[in-house]
């Protein structure tokens, strides 16, 4: 698991982070720790849901917080889906709404790799972002001595005193490289770069325009090495008006053996109208330190030989804890004064008692306070697409889900068109679902089977009665996964969807029906659809309270279904925190 952008509100009381494996924001009370809230993100209901990837973070002053989201066309493998998106919404996640979007697929020019020894020349790789894609991937067909593959990630958010923001796109292609090169046989894989931008929105008649948004990498012209070098990360000195962004450097050393370009950290300042100011070098650190002992030729050089790169996918973020240091003001040169001339001496008068001057007050020192840092734990490797799973589906088919979604379509076909969109995420027919209605009864309209064309036909076949006997649906599902149809080795798991309240029998004897599920190891996913909905109890039915989901809507149910379509294979006691 990892998380993405961190940040604190203004007033230091709450964190914010964003979850990169459930695509969700999650709210924290600095002082105890607690979990206040998780919400999803602005695109989670947009038709290219599967394909948005939130990441950045920015608490605003005027009381909203804002967040990146990247359509990745990781689906759709279209390069004219690319844009990036702001939303904002109030700290809990109320009041969403789309601030800005702007198109990826802007002009980003190329860069200049060295060849490896059988082409000897540079090789110019065009930096124009593509749609994301995983494995080892390589523009130049292996004729260069690093990887380019751009892949872009809205990484961070920050405002100007104008007004204009600042959004920073990362190359995740630089988190998704080798880390040295390795050779197979005959096939070698090398390490790759990824080089970044800095996109500025101005704020125009109240609102920022996305049609605006400058390319040109906050004011350099799109040739400039300034211009191809970001990393992604963003900072802020408020009081300078300045803006903070880290980037590499590419520097071809002169070393025997070698002509590769050797990344190395920095930091530079722009002030408000973009122009670059300085480039700092008190972070200054080289990405690929030399290893004496694969390299001893190396010794006291700092390039890598190509064979042996090591780790260095660049720096992360940035935050600004302090303002620029004073710069000291030149003292005036004193000039000798002139002699006196001479007078007659005044009568003296009586010289006035001085008293003790009032001691001053102590300046109050600000307590330290702690720095909170993103987290990546390598965690046992889990492929949903390797474990197979058994899932029973129960869907709430009372008379009430024939009301209508925003849409303007019955919720109980919204219901329908989520549980199709988790079989297209599940590997049939090695996977097996079931699917289940409850009302005044339950009835099984499919046992477990991987015939995708018999679970397209039950679902076809739902129809609504009154009554919600939430309590009959689960034992339903215990039974089917009792059955013989089970197949041991599949993880089990049931996902529950209701839009109202158990009725007529008390909302404990669904607690009761869903213990026992629970007690024969099945996990077990609860979905409230709607207001009307019991969010405590389903919550207590639930595996764990973060298997609980909320649907505001039932046109929010599709993306909730794929997520926990991905979450079946891999249950969280195997990765931390929950992992001993």
């Amino acid at each position: 698991m990892s998380l993405g952008d961190i940040d604190i509100d203004p007033d230091e009381t709450e964190l914010f982070v964003t979850n990169l494996f459930d695509r969700r924001i999650y709210r924290y009370d600095l002082s105890n720790g607690q979990l206040l809230d998780r919400f999803d993100h602005g695109a989670v209901a947009e038709p290219w849901a599967r394909d948005a990837r939130p990441f950045a973070l920015k608490r605003r002053a005027d009381g909203r917080l804002y967040h990146g989201v990247t359509n990745s066309s990781e689906s759709s493998r279209r390069r004219e889906d690319l844009a990036a998106y702001v939303y904002s919404s109030l700290p809990d996640g109320s009041d969403m709404r789309l601030e800005l979007s702007f198109p990826l697929t802007y002009p980003r020019g190329t860069v200049s790799i060295p060849g490896v020894i059988q082409v000897g020349a540079d090789i110019d790789l065009p930096l124009d972002w593509l749609p994301w894609d995983s494995g080892y991937l390589d523009l130049s067909a292996g004729r260069a001595q690093m990887t380019v593959y751009p892949q872009p990630l809205v990484s961070d958010i920050e405002f100007m005193a104008d007004g204009a923001m600042l959004v920073a796109v990362h190359d995740r292609h630089a988190d998704m490289t080798l880390a040295y090169q390795i050779q197979n046989g005959g096939t070698i894989r090398k390490p790759g770069i990824g080089i970044g931008d800095l996109v500025r929105i101005p704020w125009v008649d109240g609102a920022w325009d996305g049609a605006a948004a400058d390319p040109e990498h906050f004011g350099q012209p799109a040739g400039s090495a300034a211009d191809r070098h970001l990393l992604g990360g963003l900072g802020y000195a408020e009081r300078s008006d300045q803006l903070l962004a880290n980037r590499i450097q590419l520097t071809r050393p002169n070393v025997p053996q070698t002509t590769l370009l050797v990344p190395a950290e920095g930091v530079v300042w722009y002030d408000a109208a973009g122009n670059p100011l300085r480039l700092e070098r008190t972070c200054f650190e080289r990405l690929f330190p030399r290893n004496p002992v694969l390299q001893p030729w190396m010794a006291g050089v700092d390039a890598p030989q190509h064979s042996e790169w090591l780790p260095g996918a660049g720096m992360g973020d940035l935050e600004v804890l302090c303002g620029p240091t004073p710069t000291p003001s030149p003292s005036p040169t004193s000039s000798p004064s002139p002699p006196a001339s001479p007078s007659l001496s005044p009568t003296p008068t009586a010289t006035a008692t001085r008293r003790p001057s009032a001691t001053p007050s102590p300046t109050a020192t600000r307590p330290l306070t702690p720095i909170y840092l993103p987290l990546i734990v390598t965690d046992p490797p889990c492929d949903p697409g390797r474990q197979a799973i058994d899932v029973v589906l129960v869907i709430d088919a009372s008379t009430t889900m024939r009301f209508a979604t925003r849409a303007g379509r019955p919720k109980v076909d919204a219901a329908i068109e989520a549980a199709r969109r988790l079989l297209d995420r599940m590997r049939l027919p090695g996977d097996q679902a079931a699917i289940v209605v409850f009302n005044a009864d339950a009835q099984v309209l499919s046992r477990l089977t991987g015939d995708r064309g018999s679970l397209d036909a039950a679902l076809g076949a739902i129809d609504t009665r009154e009554f919600t006997r939430i309590h009959l649906g689960l034992d339903a599902a215990r039974e089917l996964l009792a059955g013989a149809e089970r197949v041991a080795e599949h993880v089990p798991a049931v996902i529950m969807l209701t839009d109202g309240r158990s009725n007529p029998e008390p909302v404990e004897r669904a607690l009761e029906a869903a213990a026992r599920l629970k007690a024969d190891g099945v996990r077990l996913f609860t979905v409230g659809l709607g207001e009307d909905v019991e969010q405590d109890a389903l919550r207590r039915m639930a595996s764990r309270p973060e298997d609980f989901r909320y649907a505001p809507d039932g046109e929010d149910l599709g993306p909730i279904y794929e997520q926990i379509a991905i979450e079946i294979p891999c249950p969280p006691e195997r990765n931390w925190p929950y992992r001993p």
